[in-house]
């Protein structure tokens, strides 16, 4: 999907086109684009297991591997997505409701239409993925935020 016509195969390039798609963010912000391409660099030799220079279809989909990666980190993307819009919807209660369910989904991984018997054995799963993820710190302050931006809201509307 992101590699070049006729490989299989992406470059940094490729990748930090990928991971900017991916976590919404325009390759006009400087800043973002900065930060994905000091990542990029940071994590590379994790994903390009072979040292050729380039990320193939089996080091992306390797355990720990780009596809990996790039998921943790629109995750992430996502919570800070949700932590942003609760600071600014505070006075209206149905987006503080949805942004719980989305805050809960990005933390733990349980959705409100998935089957009740499988919240526990999801949540575990994610909680232990995320202990050791490289962002986990960022991560769970993003998720203190948000817990934060709850507390509030159910002081407001008691």
């Amino acid at each position: 999907h992101w590699t070049s016509p006729g490989t299989q195969e992406m470059g940094k390039a490729e990748v930090l086109r990928a991971v900017l798609k991916s976590c919404g963010t325009s390759s006009l912000e400087a800043s973002a684009v900065a930060a994905s391409r000091e990542w990029i660099e940071r994590c590379w030799l994790l994903w390009d297991r072979d040292k050729s220079g380039r990320i193939s279809l089996k080091d992306f989909c390797a355990d720990g591997g780009l596809a990996d990666m790039m998921l943790q980190q629109s995750t992430l993307a996502a919570a800070k997505r949700v932590v942003r819009r609760m600071e600014l919807e505070v006075h209206d209660p149905a987006a503080l409701v949805a942004c719980c369910q989305q805050l809960v989904e990005c933390s733990v991984g349980i959705r409100p239409e998935d089957a009740v018997e499988s919240w526990p054995a999801t949540a575990c799963r994610r909680l232990r993925e995320r202990a050791v993820q490289p962002a986990r710190e960022e991560f769970e302050g993003v998720l203190a935020s948000g817990v934060q931006q709850v507390v509030l809201a159910m002081q407001r509307n008691p």
